[in-house]
């Protein structure tokens, strides 16, 4: 099964207008909370949909605030090739934030075409698995990439 979807070229755009949002990060952070931490493993949380992690961003804030140190979160999207034009695909816009560092280096991205399925990790190793923002572009901004 072959997902597609009208993202590339469009993530510069949708890195301004969306945000993410505190609130959902709380939420977030207080679920993974519920279980008790393994000492020397790190948790690992998964993301799919991570575009170029406007939520990401603000749920490690709320981990570390919540004394999380050992942990990853391993980010899935399809948008990761540049489109034509040259123009960077959300992953590409996630990598050159982690480099910057203006986002954690715990956030992994591993670029993904979903089938709805499965995911390639091994079983009982995912602490929280969550989606935020996983919405097309409105017309406009795909007329505007």
């Amino acid at each position: 099964m072959e997902i597609t979807h009208a993202y590339e070229g469009l993530a510069r755009i949708i890195k301004g207008p969306r945000q993410g949002v505190p609130r959902f990060a709380s939420f977030v952070a207080s679920q993974i909370d519920t279980a008790p931490r393994v000492e020397g493993t790190p948790a690992t949380i998964v993301e799919l949909g991570v575009g170029s992690g406007q939520q990401t961003g603000f749920v490690t804030q709320e981990l570390e605030k919540r004394g999380w140190l050992d942990y990853r979160i391993v980010a899935y999207d399809k948008s990761y090739q540049r489109a034509p034009g040259g123009k960077p695909g959300q992953l590409n816009v996630l990598e050159e934030r982690i480099a910057s560092g203006e986002l954690s280096n715990k956030i992994v991205p591993v670029h993904f075409d979903f089938d709805g399925h499965a995911l390639p990790l091994e079983a009982g190793t995912v602490r929280f698995c969550y989606m935020a923002h996983v919405f097309p572009p409105s017309a406009e901004q795909a007329e505007r990439a």
